[in-house]
């Protein structure tokens, strides 16, 4: 135990001294600081242009059309915000010059506009968008969100009347405000159990959501580090003097960076909002960072001297981040590739973090790395 313990202490002093080490442990908080500023700004993603005739957010107003305007312009979040133009012309140009991504007229008297859609579907909206621009029909659907209560009152009342020949549309307006769904329809959870704020917040920073993947990336890459400077260190035969125990001090070179970047990882997710509870975010972190020495455990085991190990770190990293469900599933796009996703720890991961059975996986992953590892050198000095 005293042994190991020297070793950590030389290992830790050893570690900082490495510019890279260092490096590969801020890369970790980086990427978090650097989207929060970017996108807790009040510049969003999609700027969405807004008009109607005689609109006056400060004044009271009835009308429908200045409803569904304030309802929208009161939306913000990273991804979506809203604002009004003075004009039909100003909306246009903004569009034109992409200072807004799509844009949206709303007519006077539209609650009888509504009316008339209702019996022969007469377009009640304007819309603005340039023709190859796809991203905003997302726009579409939640504009479309805040007119279908109004809407589907519309069309009750129009199905009622035209059943009965008269509709009491304050009696049926009671009726539909008691029965309505509203929001509660969908209820978000977790594997666990657990209530996923997350989705089921409508102010959530949806851009953030690919950082759990990137800090599992970053925080693999802290491991390969340290596992690259074993390599160069067993190169010099800095281990030659150890008759057993080699692959212990092997571990602490993997467990320490690892471990490092497990914390800066804790913190940087729970930073986002987006963690679970914290003890959860720490076991499922303890049993991740197990898998990464698992990983470069056997890695390095298998890649032969300091001089291959290199090229192996960006491979790994950018294969996780293609492989796993990071920024996209490009198993989906290529079926074949799918079976790779399951030797990078990232995938177990970010699949398995949320129930007990996928931490467990996490630690089988850790352990079997390591006892291969363990056998595969053992095998290696039997044979020389």
């Amino acid at each position: 135990m005293k042994v190991l313990a020297t070793w950590s202490m030389m290992i830790w002093k050893r570690l900082w001294k490495k510019p890279l080490f260092v490096f590969s442990l801020i890369l970790i908080p980086l990427p978090v600081w650097g989207l929060q500023l970017t996108f807790s700004s009040k510049d969003a993603i999609m700027k969405v242009a807004l008009y109607c005739d005689n609109f006056d957010p400060a004044k009271s107003d009835n009308r429908l059309e200045c409803e569904i305007m304030k309802r929208l312009l009161s939306y913000h979040t990273g991804a979506v915000t809203f604002y009004a133009c003075d004009s039909p012309e100003d909306l246009e140009r903004d569009v034109e010059r992409n200072t807004a991504t799509c844009g949206y007229v709303f007519p006077e008297n539209m609650s009888q506009l509504l009316e008339k859609h209702i019996i022969n579907r007469t377009p009640v909206i304007i819309g603005y968008r340039h023709h190859s621009e796809f991203t905003s029909r997302l726009v579409d659907e939640f504009v479309y969100s805040e007119l279908y209560s109004d809407y589907s009152f519309s069309l009750l009342k129009q199905h009622i009347s035209a059943q009965t020949g008269s509709a009491d549309e304050e009696k049926l307006h009671f009726l539909y405000d008691k029965y309505r769904t509203e929001y509660t329809f969908m209820e978000y959870e977790y594997i666990d159990g657990t209530k996923n704020k997350v989705l089921s917040d409508d102010n959530t920073n949806y851009t953030l959501l690919p950082l759990r993947g990137m800090v599992a990336t970053l925080i693999l890459l802290s491991g390969l580090v340290g596992s690259l400077f074993w390599c160069v260190d067993k190169e010099r035969h800095v281990f030659t003097w150890l008759k057993k125990g080699s692959h212990r001090i092997k571990l602490l070179y993997l467990t320490i960076p690892a471990g490092l970047g497990g914390i800066l990882g804790i913190y940087a997710i729970t930073s986002t909002g987006f963690a679970t509870s914290l003890p959860v975010e720490i076991a499922s972190m303890f049993c991740y960072i197990l898998a990464v020495v698992g990983f470069c455990d056997i890695l390095s085991t298998l890649i032969p001297g300091p001089n291959a190990y290199p090229a192996i770190l960006p491979i790994a990293t950018v294969g996780s981040v293609l492989l796993c469900p990071v920024f996209a599933d490009l198993t989906s796009f290529i079926p074949a590739i799918r079976p790779l996703r399951w030797f990078t720890p990232v995938s177990h991961y970010l699949l398995g973090i949320y129930n007990t059975y996928g931490r467990l996986q996490l630690i089988g992953y850790g352990v079997t790395g390591i006892l291969l590892s363990f056998v595969i050198q053992k095998a290696y000095r039997a044979l020389h």
